[in-house]
């Protein structure tokens, strides 16, 4: 089993900003937009925010603030400082929402840097100019749960050099919180976000689910790409559609923990049918069987070429029947047989076929895969041949009762193609 690793890292700002003394940092920290230069990329996800989670951290910390534990130590490690009447942190709400970006952005860069080079504070909208203003953050696997961050942002056992985010949770000038909890392919990164002004108490929805979220990468700190594609080959009937499949982009940055998984981005793709423009129609990211034959779609991402190759059938042009034999009848229970007649040709050219019967009255099921077909079956001692051209595959005897006869549904396969018919009394 793997050990849990935890790391954390602490940032705070620690004085009023003032555009009399700081002009240009109080005006590029209060910027809420983010413009991406020529050397940023934007890549968008899935991860998955545990808010409500996150939000129940705010009772410990208020505890923490409130009770006897409200101390830390001087910079000589010489004394404890205890701090009185602290007051309770409000839950911030429009706060809480840049935690969550920041934690989104944790998966591509664990640093209190945001991934497109600016500080993190950048993060924080025009509310919170020229207020005080602090950042904590913790990255873990396999487990990190509330109460793990919690206590390890406490460092209750360490000194004044290693207590940044016990004095941050601690700082009489904060007013507000806001708490994100990201999960990520393994990988649980916590971020708590402070300010000494109060931006919305509306209380909002806990997002409990994975939600797009698009993070800006500068381009240097890139320190491997691959692409992939979920398949590379579609099989159609014609009049069919598909779903394009979605090409990824999986990235690490000079700044991914170690142990971390790939940012793995879904990738603005644009396919462009490369064979067969007679055979389908790509839009709106579909795929439409227009006849039968072969043909292929090809996108470039990040220099990487990916194809699709696309092989429309006409199941109009096979031939069968699925039908089923009666034997040993017995008090309203019937041994039924399914067969399937089907074009001899179709079966002798494929590799393999089956046969799948969905008996509704107690979802039992015959399923009969088999390598070849056979041309004649014996049925009630009798030799039955089939037309010619045609050929038998068989299924096993199975008990229903004579109620359920009527109103079966199956379907059969040949060489992973599926044909729907109707089960009728042979």
């Amino acid at each position: 089993m793997k050990h849990k690793r935890i790391v954390s890292l602490v940032m705070a700002l620690g004085m009023m900003l003032s555009i009399s003394i700081v002009p240009t940092l109080n005006k590029y920290e209060s910027s809420n937009a983010i413009v991406a230069s020529a050397a940023n990329e934007s890549y968008s996800f899935l991860p998955e925010y545990r808010q409500t989670e996150a939000r129940s951290m705010l009772s410990a910390i208020n505890s923490f603030r409130t009770g006897p534990d409200a101390w830390e130590w001087n910079q000589a490690n010489t004394e404890k400082i205890y701090h009185s009447n602290l007051g309770n942190l409000t839950f911030d709400y429009e706060l809480e929402r840049v935690a969550m970006q920041r934690a989104a952005e944790l998966v591509a860069s664990y640093s209190h840097t945001r991934p497109n080079g600016e500080r993190s504070f950048t993060a924080y909208t025009s509310t919170y100019d020229n207020s005080y203003r602090g950042e904590n953050i913790a990255i873990g696997f396999p487990t990190l749960d509330v109460n793990d961050a919690f206590n390890g942002w406490r460092e209750d056992n360490d000194y004044y050099s290693g207590q940044g985010h016990r004095r941050n949770m601690l700082k009489a000038e904060f007013k507000s919180i806001g708490i994100a909890h990201v999960y990520y392919n393994g990988c649980h990164y916590w971020v708590q976000e402070f300010s000494s002004k109060i931006g919305s108490t509306v209380k909002t929805p806990a997002e409990d689910s994975a939600l797009l979220s698009t993070v800006d990468i500068e381009s240097s700190t890139i320190t491997s790409t691959t692409v992939s594609c979920d398949t590379s080959k579609i099989n159609l009937n014609v009049g069919g559609t598909a779903d394009i499949p979605e090409v990824t982009v999986n990235i690490r940055t000079s700044g991914t923990w170690s142990y971390a998984p790939d940012l793995s981005a879904i990738a603005d793709a644009n396919w462009s049918i490369s064979s067969g423009s007679d055979v389908i129609s790509v839009k709106n990211g579909k795929i439409t069987a227009l006849k039968a034959g072969n043909a292929s779609i090809t996108t470039t991402v990040k220099g990487v070429k990916k194809v699709i190759y696309i092989e429309v059938k006409d199941s109009s042009a096979v031939t069968a029947e699925l039908k089923y034999q009666l034997m040993n009848a017995g008090d309203d229970i019937y041994g039924v047989r399914f067969v399937l007649i089907a074009d001899e040709e179709a079966v002798r050219n494929a590799e393999s076929a089956s046969v799948y019967i969905s008996v509704p009255y107690a979802g039992d099921s015959d399923t009969l895969v088999v390598k070849r077909a056979y041309k004649s079956l014996k049925a009630g001692g009798k030799t039955v041949y089939p037309g010619e051209g045609k050929v038998f595959l068989l299924g096993k005897f199975i008990g229903i009762p004579s109620d359920f006869l009527d109103g079966l549904t199956g379907h059969f396969t040949l060489d992973s193609e599926t044909y729907d018919r109707t089960v009728v009394f042979n």
